[in-house]
C-alpha cells in the first residue's frame, strides 16, 4: 500500500496542477484523482492524511464522497472545494462531515492555511470527544457547524459564537485576528472572521449562525492564546442578535 499526504480530487487539471505547485514546498506527497470513483479506487490502494475535493464532480458528488471517506478512512480530514460557493452548501459541507470548506478561488495562503491546520489536526490523532477534554470551558448548551464553529444561547436571548475543535490547538502561531464590528450582519455558512498566522497564511471562520453583531472579544487582539487554551469560554469570537433562530438551529448539531 502506497502512502501520501494529500489526494486531491478534481476534475479541472489545471486545478490540480496549480494545487501541486502550491504544496510542493511544503514538502507534500501529493496524489490526483479525476472523479470519484477514480478517488475511492485511490483510497483502497493508498493512506492518505488529507483530501482535498472539488464538490462539483461527474457522477459522484462531493457530499457524496465525504460521506464514503469518512466511512472508508475515518480521521482522515476532508476540504471540500467549490467555485460555486452558497451558506447552504457550506453548512451542507460541515453536516456531511467535512473538516473544511474552502471557496473558489481561492489563494495560496489560504490553502495553505487550511492544509497546514488539518495535517496538524491529522496529526494529533485524537477524536473530537477527546479535543473537547482537553479543550478548557464549559461545553454545555452549544450548537455546532461540524466541528468548525459553535453558538451558545444566553439568556438574554443573544448568542455567543465561537471555534470548534478543528480551529483549537492546530491553527499554528497566531499573530493577528479579524472579527466584525458591532451592527455588521452575520450569515449562517458565511465567513465572519479571519485568523491570520506569522506566516502570513489565513483561516476563514463560518458562521453557526446568522444576526446583528453586538459585541466582539477585543481581548482576543493581545490574548490570542485563549483560542488554544480556553476555546468555549475566553475565547469566544462575538455576541450577536439572532435573526433566525428556531430554522438555523435545526443545520447545527448539539454535543
Amino acid at each position: 500500500m502506497n502512502d501520501f499526504d494529500v489526494l486531491v480530487v478534481e476534475d479541472e487539471p489545471v486545478v490540480i496542477e496549480a494545487t501541486r505547485k502550491a504544496l510542493h514546498p511544503e514538502g507534500l506527497r501529493i496524489d490526483a484523482a479525476e472523479d470519484g470513483e477514480s478517488a475511492l479506487a485511490k483510497l483502497r490502494q493508498s493512506k492518505y492524511k488529507l483530501i482535498l475535493l472539488d464538490l462539483m464532480l461527474p457522477r459522484i458528488t462531493g457530499f457524496e464522497l465525504v460521506k464514503a471517506v469518512t466511512e472508508q478512512s475515518p480521521g482522515v480530514p476532508v476540504i471540500l472545494i467549490t467555485g460555486y460557493a452558497t451558506f447552504d452548501k457550506t453548512v451542507a459541507a460541515f453536516q456531511a462531515g467535512a473538516f473544511d470548506f474552502l471557496p473558489k478561488p481561492f489563494d495560496v495562503e489560504e490553502l495553505l492555511g487550511v492544509v497546514r491546520r488539518a495535517l496538524r489536526f491529522f496529526g494529533q490523532q485524537r477524536s473530537v470527544d477527546q479535543q473537547q477534554q482537553s479543550a478548557g470551558g464549559s461545553r454545555e448548551n452549544l450548537f455546532f457547524l461540524g466541528a468548525h464553529s459553535w453558538t451558545r444561547l444566553e439568556e438574554d436571548g443573544s448568542a455567543t459564537v465561537g471555534l470548534g475543535e478543528t480551529f483549537a490547538g492546530v491553527s499554528g502561531d497566531l499573530q493577528a485576528i479579524e472579527l466584525p464590528t458591532p451592527g455588521e450582519e452575520m450569515a449562517q455558512g458565511k465567513s465572519f472572521a479571519k485568523l491570520m498566522s506569522s506566516e502570513g497564511l489565513v483561516g476563514n471562520v463560518w458562521s453557526p449562525l446568522s444576526g446583528r453583531v453586538q459585541e466582539t472579544n477585543s481581548d482576543l487582539h493581545s490574548q490570542l492564546h485563549w483560542i488554544d487554551k480556553d476555546p468555549f469560554e475566553k475565547g469566544w469570537l462575538v455576541k450577536l442578535s439572532p435573526t433566525h433562530l428556531e430554522q438555523e438551529l435545526k443545520n447545527l448539531t448539539q454535543r
